[in-house]
């Protein structure tokens, strides 16, 4: 776990990247809200069990496997996977190991989210479907 001096580093060049979408006017403190907000989010959908599509970034998911338990018992396992979107990784050079999404997990996109005046409250939509 990072310190948190560590983690407000991390958010303020994160501010000052080229590519960065954060707002000037949000602090560390409403950055790492959003960031809660979107965890959450994620959380509740994987274990739905959905996916969630994050357009830009990547995409949260679950492979599913079967484990044999005994001659008549079989268990399904979900286990979660991170697939990075190729832009992102084309225009950050970062180098990956590629997971294929199963086909099977139903995904949702997170469309925009909305902290109104109250930070405190992130108010997450994903797209109908």
């Amino acid at each position: 776990m990072l310190s948190g001096d560590a983690i407000t580093t991390l958010v303020q060049e994160a501010k000052r990247c080229k590519y960065s979408l954060i707002p000037s006017h949000l602090s560390v403190d409403d950055v790492l809200l959003v960031w809660d907000g979107i965890a959450a989010f994620i959380v509740r959908q994987l274990i739905q069990p959905k996916g969630v599509n994050i357009t830009g970034f990547g995409m949260f998911s679950l492979l599913s496997r079967s484990v044999h338990l005994a001659a008549d018992r079989e268990v399904n396992m979900h286990r979660p996977v991170f697939v990075l979107s190729e832009k992102f990784s084309k225009t950050h050079r970062v180098t990956y190991t590629k997971y294929l999404a199963p086909g099977e997990i139903p995904v949702v996109q997170l469309t925009n989210w909305n902290t109104g005046s109250n930070t405190e409250c992130c108010c997450w939509r994903s797209a109908p479907g």
